[in-house]
């Protein structure tokens, strides 16, 4: 279990910084928050997965790995979803007189 975590959180390290190719937040703070957004996604849908085919005669550790892969990219994808979401909004705010 312990080498499926860290195999979950590598994963999410390297969608975190693959996410990084696209406009995003500036600085430490855009690195921080989409690595630790990818480590979220690829740890959750990880350990739902190997808990899902535990029983299971094929591979779970293998499906677990293909799901923490598909949990970080999709959770890199909902933070810059949500903060484009951000940006628009706030680009559609009246602008205050001088």
């Amino acid at each position: 279990m312990t080498n499926d975590l860290a195999s979950w959180a590598l994963i999410g390290v390297a969608a975190g910084l693959a996410g990084m190719m696209f406009p995003f937040w500036r600085g430490i703070a855009g690195i921080t928050g989409n690595i630790m957004a990818a480590i979220a996604g690829a740890v959750a849908f990880g350990s739902v997965t190997l808990w899902a085919t535990v029983g299971s005669v094929h591979r779970p550790q293998a499906w677990s790995m293909l799901a923490a892969a598909a949990g970080a990219l999709s959770a890199v994808v909902a933070v810059h979803a949500a903060y484009s979401h951000r940006g628009r909004l706030r680009l559609a705010a009246p602008s205050r007189p001088r």
